[in-house]
This record gives structure tokens, sequence and C-alpha cells, in this order.
């Protein structure tokens, strides 16, 4: 082979082995079981939207708030994520704070759609704020909203972000 081939090679070899190492940290550091990528891909969503930046700070600063209360850790569930992400899609696009999705759906509604048999569940979300901790710390301030977040109801949940528009929702 040649050098160049065996460069290309190692190259490849560096590029996946860093994308495994950081699938693996991001799922250590949420607490979180791999997200099957055919989940996304069955209902017509795809892979690359799942785990933006912000929702991964917005998941981990909420088991951290929880581990600072004693409170077991969530753990990150593909079928929620699909549910916030098609919430926070539809409220960003239509510039409208609500827990109503613009065909009358419920984050039950969303969550069942997506494949999450809901035993129990409840959804939180923010307009307006810059980041994950501005979330957040919002959240925080709401007496309604932090009933949901330390909620020991729950043991699931998915975070998704769109312009400042924040969803979670939270189940078991």
């Amino acid at each position: 082979m040649s050098k160049i081939h065996n460069g290309f090679l190692f190259l490849l070899y560096v590029i996946i082995t860093g994308l495994f190492c950081y699938v693996i940290f991001i799922s250590k550091t949420l607490g979180a079981t791999l997200i099957e990528p055919a989940v996304y891909t069955e209902i017509g969503m795809s892979d690359a939207e799942v785990l933006t930046g912000a929702s991964i700070d917005t998941m981990v600063s909420i088991n951290n708030e929880r581990k600072a209360k004693g409170i077991f850790q969530l753990q990150t569930d593909a079928f929620l994520l699909c549910a916030a992400q098609q919430h926070v899609l539809d409220i960003s696009a239509k510039k409208k704070c609500t827990h109503t999705g613009s065909n009358g759906s419920s984050f039950s509604n969303r969550a069942k759609k997506c494949g999450f048999v809901m035993k129990s569940g409840g959804e939180i979300i923010a307009c307006g704020q810059k980041s994950a901790r501005q979330a957040v710390d919002a959240w925080l301030k709401s007496p309604g909203h932090n009933s949901i977040l330390f909620s020991k109801d729950y043991t699931r949940f998915g975070c998704e972000m769109k312009n400042n528009y924040w969803v979670c929702v939270l189940g078991r």
C-alpha cells in the first residue's frame, strides 16, 4: 500500500475512534443509554438533529440540579427526545410559547406518536432564554416547573432547543 493510502486509513481510524469516544462520553455524562439512530429514521427524523449542544447542556444541568437535591438522575430517552424535538420545532416556527401543539396535541400525544408508552409524565418549556443555564434557572424559579423537574415519578427525559425555545419532556 502507498504511504498516502496508509495515511488516509489512519486518519479515518482516528476520526471514527474520536466520534465513538465522543458518543460514549455524552452517554456517560448524561447517564444515558445510547440513542438508536433507527428510531429517528422510522419516524422520519434525522439522527443528526438529535442531541444538539444546547439539549446536552440542558439535560446535564437538570441532572446536576437533581443530584444536588439527592434525587436520582434521569436517563435520556430517544422517544422523549423525539417528542421534545417535535414540539420545539412547532413552537419556534409559530413563535408561540405554549404546551399545546399547533395541531392541538399535548406532550403525551407527541410522546405516544414517537413511541413512548407514558405511565406518567410532564413537560416544561421556556421561551427567550439564550442558554441552557438560563432556561433551567427560569424553571427553578417556578413552583410548577420545579415540581416536574424534581419529581421522583419520572425516570426518563428528552430536551431540545431551537431559536431560544426550550422543551423538556419527562416521563416514566
